[in-house]
């Protein structure tokens, strides 16, 4: 097997650290959204309404039957140097710049709305990690469009 390059390891590092991150935070309560609420990853009722529920459950439950398992099934195709794996890996890294930003205006768009109940306090690290991930995926999205397989995927 080749030395694998740099830049696939910007790629495998973080990806997995999203994908773990993704699978605890999003996945789990995606099954039971009240276990969500007790680790503290999902917002409850009195914070976000009723409505606002609906659609953060809705989120993990896609994020647990697509988002999480095409993101570890890209990771593990780009790894093993599959030729499949740059589509499979894109479809992921798409939604990985496409929600940190919706999730930051909805943020900054709620403000003051009736039943926007957030301490944004101990949320000031989403400022920065959410537009580090979104970054991190557009870089992704794009080394994988622009080089060719042998310099980012291992050698069979």
């Amino acid at each position: 097997m080749a030395q694998r390059s740099t830049e696939f390891w910007f790629i495998q590092i973080p990806g997995w650290l999203l994908t773990a991150y993704l699978a605890i935070a999003q996945a789990i309560p995606g099954i039971n959204y009240d276990i969500g609420v007790r680790i503290g990853t999902q917002a409850p009722v009195t914070d976000f309404t009723e409505v606002g529920v609906a659609f953060a459950y809705g989120f993990c439950v896609a994020d647990l039957v697509f988002y999480v398992p095409i993101l570890a099934i890209g990771l593990l195709g780009h790894w093993g140097g599959r030729p499949w794996s740059r589509i499979v890996l894109a479809a992921p890294l798409g939604i990985s710049v496409y929600w940190p930003i919706v999730a930051l205006v909805a943020f900054v768009d709620a403000r003051g709305a009736p039943g926007w109940l957030f301490d944004e306090r101990p949320f000031f690290l989403f400022w920065i990690i959410w537009p580090c991930i979104a970054l991190w995926a557009l870089w992704a999205l794009w080394r994988l469009a622009t080089s060719a397989t042998s310099e980012l995927v291992a050698h069979r």
